[in-house]
């Protein structure tokens, strides 16, 4: 690396440029590739600081060092739903990268300084990485934040007011300030209670489905719907949430039928043709191009075709 206290820091910029970019490329793809298909993530964008920003930076600080002082040029930012997510978002970022230093700023942190929660996490790309590649991009610093959507929410907003701290919001506003980020903290943790009883709702349904012989009266919504799906089609692609969520609505808003024995015995019931018309007409793998078979949620719906000619697919059907 050349010497920075001799290279004033927009020649030193100008010259890593290109570096910080493949830097950032590199860091999504790392990112991007280790997330699990379990873990729902809102937005995962990074950004390659501007060129005045970068200087205006280092005069505010008074840095000498431009490579070592400003450690965020290259800056990732994960934005997920929950805050138990924040833990396996760290797992991720301890597994992909070696962490420098680290700062925690939802852990322990008082209500009324939620706009500043995150984490935040000082990287390199890990040593072992070897090649042309890499061998350019391992001396440079780059920051990991995460965030759930209400921390990132709240961060924005105050960004956009230019609040960096109590001390910079005027007396007379600092009352309902403090009100609207304790709000936005209490939304988080009951999103993640949310969360966590719609996880126990799913598997009380499981269990009520597996135990229950007379399936008589249990609603068809987006738990119990999960359940019969497992149940029906264990050999076939399991549907997601999601995927039982816009079921249940087609279910509801078209069909008659008012409880899940009614909804199993139709899938029951047209099973055999559901099998017969993926021999004839099988689906095709949107990435391979080559003939594949229903995924549990797709032979639901083919059942629910066979048994109502009109029966529609999406989530804006309207009752019919």
């Amino acid at each position: 690396m050349p010497d920075h206290l001799a290279v004033p820091p927009g020649t030193f910029y100008d010259s890593n440029v290109a570096a910080y970019q493949r830097l950032l490329e590199e860091i999504r793809f790392t990112v991007e590739k280790a997330l699990p298909t379990d873990l729902k993530i809102h937005t995962a964008t990074g950004r390659v600081k501007k060129r005045e920003d970068y200087l205006e930076k280092i005069k505010r600080k008074a840095y000498v060092n431009a490579d070592s002082d400003v450690e965020d040029i290259v800056g990732f930012r994960i934005v997920c739903l929950f805050i138990d997510d924040l833990d396996r978002l760290r797992n991720i970022v301890e597994s992909q990268f070696m962490i420098i230093d680290s700062t925690d700023h939802v852990a322990g942190d008082e209500p009324d300084r939620f706009g500043y929660m995150s984490q935040h996490y000082i990287c390199r790309l890990r040593p072992d990485l070897t090649g042309p590649r890499y061998e350019d991009l391992l001396d440079f610093k780059f920051e990991v934040q995460c965030r759930t959507i209400a921390m990132d929410a709240w961060a924005n907003i105050s960004h956009y007011l230019a609040y960096k701290g109590e001390e910079a919001v005027p007396a007379n506003l600092r009352r309902d300030f403090s009100a609207l980020s304790g709000l936005f903290y209490v939304a988080d943790q009951q999103f993640q209670q949310l969360a966590t009883r719609t996880i126990h709702v799913e598997n009380e349904s499981e269990t009520r489905q597996a135990q229950d012989g007379d399936r008589n009266g249990i609603s068809v919504d987006s738990a119990s719907v999960l359940a019969l799906l497992r149940r029906t089609y264990p050999n076939r692609q399991e549907a997601t949430r999601e995927d039982a969520a816009e079921l249940a609505h087609e279910v509801n808003v078209q069909t008659e039928i008012r409880d899940i024995a009614q909804l199993e015995t139709i899938l029951l019931d047209n099973d055999s043709e559901v099998q017969m018309l993926e021999i004839q007409r099988p689906p095709v793998d949107r990435e391979t191009d080559l003939p594949t078979t229903y995924a549990s949620v797709g032979a639901a719906r083919s059942a629910l075709g066979i048994e109502f000619p009109n029966f529609k697919v999406g989530r804006n059907v309207k009752r019919s």
